[in-house]
């Protein structure tokens, strides 16, 4: 097992591993940062970090302190152990005492640098590197955005930040790492005559700097009742909600590095984030790489694959030892493992040499050559290739144009199915979503293959939080078969068959063999295709792009052949082809459906309806807005399925549904919504929640809670698509099709409205009989998958709501201290896709679903910031509200007044939540 350092196992002597060491090798100990420091039983250190490690790291050991630039032979009886080798220890710049470690044996030298800053800094002695054959570096900040303006900026707007808090009455608290960040900060206002307060693990260290001779201004401990008037220095560890209800007043900024990434304040919940960094830049890692001037460079941490490929860019031998992101700087909490390097016998410095860059997809090849060129097997590797490649790629445009040049390479065959691995999905299936493995499948197949008992998996999976990482971690010693490596068509073949394969025994047996046949690279991204979440930047819309880039096909032809097929795979196959134009609707293929924009009272409508008819007097169709699922139901004669809005299949949960539009004569795709009704009278939403996710319902269920499928819509029947036809139409063929219809199905109530009073009479209409209000439609307006049109608009009660997505969640006080119970959610941002916060919420809920819900949101933690767990977008809740404020705590710019959740809506996913440009409409109206 490798403990998160490096290993020279001639030597006996290990740099930075996090777990203990015992008697009989050592440990070059750079700093005193808990990531790089454990209770090892003898450590070479600087005085500095010595004293700093008594402070924080319990336990007796056996302490060598090398003054800084001391060349020391280890070949001396002090050390216990002899070692043929010489070490240094240089000036690192990142904390006080931190180190680099210089080691020379049998002839070659090597620097590690440890974490590093070459930037002068205030509480830190200056980085001096030196000469050495091979460099061992941290790439933390590995990527070209990473460009620290210069400190002395920063330095200057956190001291405005301060100011104009205390100006306005306020406590500034400043949120920096409790060993270096935290004096750094408090250096710079020695100068400028503020009252400073440290929190106690800041303050127990700075008094290790002050023994050590670092001046600092004044400052006092932190006491809540009395830092009115006072700056707050506190670790970002510090829950912010328990620190702003001790407080009072106050303004939060967080200061890191991570500044420079778009939405860092909010993850942190600070009032703004500053970009003060205890480690180099990427310019200040090309300069280190410039100073030192090795033959062979080796990159760890953060983005060192993407460093390590800018490197041989430049004509460097550089190679990356691992490609685990490390998602925290120098703390507590960081936990991301370094790779083992074990030397070889022969040499004590001398590395092995980790696994061989992954060659780039290749160029696009000419047309009419793709299935000439792919008549030989195509290896699964060339897909994982590509994959690494686009999550490299930081510009949209990029990610387009390197997967549109791979597209265009493969053969017909392949096509669809690489699409569907492309947009989160293990087949071409009309049902997406739909995927032959399950978690726990894949679990025991990676167990099976690699050996690995199954608590082990769960630790490492605890470690990432991710499937596909942790399966590759598992995979890293192993390189796979080459004369069996898996192809294109084994992955295709072996998916096919666990489709439809009922025996678990040989579903496991099928995918272990094939786990088998990996190397680590490819074990990862099938894990990835299998769980479906591929995790490299393919936002929504970039792989329609993608598809008409590579078959020189319009956007925009293809994005409708997506939406009208409910497949990108088909629409891919389609612009191959160069028939995108025969796209249409399909039976039981689902399409996205047709959203409604919200606006803020009958007025404004009244003045859309205007804006439709072009200042004429047609008015508009009104019909309910109801309370229930969004339904798709596909008919076709002795068959019918229905689908959620996300386009999940949901027909085993409404059987009597279906079986009354299977035994109508109906041949026709209506889009509705399903409702729990006693009688005429719709029942809460809360009780249809029950049959949710319920598989062959029984009949008790079925009786207590009746449902009903509402249609307002008909998107084709009887052989033709009719989207493209005007709502008065389509309205005119569902009307048609009522008289036939049972009990359990109706169409939508409605009648014509022309003005806000009509609105308002027929929203008070549509409330007094149990619905949320009305839905508005331009009688000339088209049906537009996926898309929220101008011709469709929803005025709901009002009490507003909006449907927002979780990106945070933090455990709550008192009696729900063990669950997560306060939830930052976020709506999307139009323009750009982004997802932008919203506010906090914590009332609402009951505690049993407080509980389901924490379990579920810490399968999708991405990564943890002190109390704040930051999770994936994918669960929905919809929101209720007093009113909308302009604030510039949020980057939505905007915040809720008394927020409250009304329910988890697990029939909407994160495409389905409401958008910044739809809250702003429920701002209030005034002078600008």
């Amino acid at each position: 097992m490798h403990r998160g350092g490096l290993h020279f196992p001639s030597l006996g002597l290990w740099m930075d591993p996090r777990e203990p060491i015992g008697p009989g090798e050592a440990v070059v100990v750079t700093h005193a940062h808990a990531d790089h420091t454990g209770a090892h039983a003898e450590v070479f250190l600087t005085e500095p970090t010595r004293r700093l490690m008594r402070a924080r790291v319990a336990g007796d050991r056996t302490e060598h302190v090398l003054p800084f630039h001391q060349q020391t032979s280890l070949n001396d009886p002090r050390f216990g152990r002899l070692r043929d080798a010489d070490l240094a220890l240089l000036p690192a710049g990142h904390v006080l005492g931190s180190a680099m470690a210089w080691l020379r044996a049998g002839g070659e030298s090597l620097l590690y640098t440890g974490d590093f800053k070459l930037r002068q800094g205030l509480s830190a002695e200056p980085c001096a590197p030196r000469h050495a054959d091979l460099l061992v570096m941290e790439t933390t900040f590995g990527r070209p955005q990473y460009v620290f303006p210069p400190t002395q900026d920063v330095l200057e707007a956190i001291v405005r930040f301060c100011r104009d808090a205390l100006h306005h009455d306020e406590v500034p608290v400043l949120l920096g790492y409790s060993l270096g960040k935290a004096q750094e900060v408090l250096a710079a206002l020695a100068t400028h005559g503020l009252p400073i307060m440290l929190s106690e693990p800041v303050a127990r260290l700075t008094r290790v700097y002050e023994q050590l001779g670092q001046p600092f201004p004044p400052h006092a401990p932190l006491v809540h009742g009395r830092a009115h008037g006072h700056v707050v220095i506190a670790p970002p560890s510090t829950p912010v909600p328990a620190l702003r209800r001790r407080l009072g007043p106050c303004r939060v900024a967080v200061l890191t590095g991570w500044a420079l990434d778009p939405g860092c304040r909010f993850r942190h919940q600070a009032d703004a984030a500053f970009p003060l960094s205890d480690h180099a830049d990427f310019p200040d890692l090309l300069e280190m790489v410039r100073r030192v001037a090795p033959r062979r460079v080796l990159t760890l941490h953060g983005f060192a694959a993407e460093f390590a490929a800018h490197l041989r860019q430049q004509g460097f031998d550089a190679r990356a030892l691992n490609t685990l992101e490390q998602l925290e700087l120098g703390i507590a909490t960081a936990r991301t493992p370094s790779a083992r390097l074990a030397p070889t016998p022969s040499h004590p410095l001398r590395m092995p040499s980790p696994q061989p860059p992954d060659p780039p997809p290749p160029p696009a090849e000419p047309s009419g050559v793709h299935d000439a060129i792919h008549a030989q097997p195509v290896a699964f590797s060339r897909f994982a290739d590509a994959c690494r490649a686009i999550r490299s790629e930081t510009s949209r445009d990029g990610k387009s144009s390197i997967l549109g040049r791979f597209l265009a390479t493969l053969p017909a065959h392949h096509l669809p199915h690489l699409v569907a691995w492309f947009s989160g999905h293990a087949l071409p299936s009309p049902e997406p979503g739909h995927g032959p493995v399950g978690w726990t499948l894949l679990r025991d197949a990676a167990c099976e293959a690699s050996g690995c008992p199954p608590d082990a998996f769960q630790g490492s999976y605890i470690l990432h939080g991710d499937t596909a990482e942790t399966v590759a971690d598992l995979w890293r010693e192993r390189v796979g078969d080459p004369s069996r490596r898996p192809t294109v068509d084994d992955v295709i073949a072996c998916l096919a068959r666990l489709a439809v394969e009922p025996s678990k025994a040989q579903r496991l047996s099928l995918l272990s063999a094939l786990l088998r046949r990996c190397d680590a690279h490819e074990a990862r991204h099938l894990s990835k295709v299998l769980t479906g979440n591929l995790r490299i930047g393919l936002k929504d819309g970039l792989l329609e792009e993608a598809v008409a880039q590579a078959f020189d096909a319009p956007p925009d032809a293809v994005r409708r052949a997506a939406m009208l097929l409910g497949d990108v795979a088909g629409a891919a196959s389609l612009a191959r082809e160069g028939r995108l134009h025969d796209a249409v609707i399909q039976p039981h293929r689902p399409v996205r459906g047709m959203l409604a924009s919200p606006e803020r009272d009958a007025v404004a409508i009244a003045e859309r309806i205007a804006s439709w008819r072009g200042g004429t007097t047609g008015g508009a169709w009104a019909e309910d807005k109801h309370d229930g699922i969004r339904c798709q139901a596909h008919v076709t004669p002795g068959n019918a399925r229905l689908f959620s809005r996300d386009l999940k299949d949901i027909t085993s949960s409404f059987p009597e549904v279906a079986a009354s539009l299977a035994a109508s004569r109906l041949h026709a795709v209506l889009d509705g919504e399903l409702l729990a009704m006693d009688g005429d009278h719709p029942l809460p939403f809360a009780r249809l929640q029950t049959r949710i996710g319920r598989s062959e319902p029984d009949l008790f269920i079925r009786q207590d809670v009746p449902v009903c499928l509402v249609a307002f819509d008909v998107l084709w029947q009887d052989g033709q698509g009719l989207i493209n036809q005007p709502w008065e139409a389509r309205r005119r063929a569902l009307e048609a099709i009522a008289v036939s219809l049972p009990p359990n199905l109706r169409i939508a109530h409605g009648r014509t409205v022309h003005d806000p009073a009509g609105i308002r009479a027929a929203f008070d209409d549509a409330r007094a009989r149990g619905h949320e209000g009305l839905v508005l439609k331009d009688p000339s307006s088209h049906y537009h998958p996926g898309r929220r049109g101008i011709g469709w608009v929803k005025l709901k009660d009002p009490i507003a709501t909006l449907d927002c997505v979780i990106v945070g969640a933090e455990y709550g006080h008192g009696k729900r201290s063990g669950v997560l119970s306060d939830y930052t959610f976020a709506i999307r941002d139009a323009s750009s896709g982004q997802l932008r916060v919203l506010g906090k919420a914590y009332s609402g809920l009951t505690d049993a679903e407080i509980a389901h819900l924490t379990q579920r949101l810490l399968a999708r933690v991405i990564r943890r910031r002190g109390a704040f767990h930051e999770v994936e977008p994918e669960i929905v809740l919809e929101v209720a509200f007093d009113r909308i404020q302009p604030s510039a705590r949020h980057d939505s710019g905007l915040a809720l007044r008394f927020p409250r959740i009304v329910r988890i809506r697990d029939d909407k996913g994160p495409a389905d939540c409401d958008t910044v440009e739809s809250a702003r409409a429920f701002l209030p109206q005034g002078p600008s």
